[in-house]
């Protein structure tokens, strides 16, 4: 409830630009779906851009027109959305498919 008043406090003030950190914290997958379907109805009729942060990539999929994936606090892809999720790099799609398998292990790379 607290997320959806302060989106709607941001949207009412007719910003040009919400800036949404975390946005799918202690969230579950109906709920989080639910929330992307009405941020993406809100940026169609406001034309106000949207910058969130997801550690959810079916969100991202649904939302981005553009992504930034960040790792050890460099962006190590970004561009299109579409690009960065067929991106051939091992790390980038292992962070945006899950993979258990790739460069990075429980500890970092390796």
């Amino acid at each position: 409830m607290c997320k959806r008043v302060a989106l709607a406090r941001a949207f009412a003030l007719n910003a040009r630009t919400v800036i949404i950190d975390d946005f799918d914290s202690g969230l579950d997958g109906v709920r989080l779906s639910l929330l992307c379907e009405v941020l993406y109805k809100i940026h169609i009729s406001t034309g106000a851009t949207v910058l969130l942060s997801t550690h959810d990539m079916t969100a991202a999929r649904k939302l981005a027109d553009r992504l930034a994936v960040i790792y050890d606090g460099r962006i190590i892809a970004s561009g299109d959305a579409d690009i960065v999720f067929a991106s051939p790099d091992p790390l980038v799609a292992q962070f945006l498919t899950g993979a258990v398998s790739g460069p990075l292990g429980l500890r970092g790379s390796g």
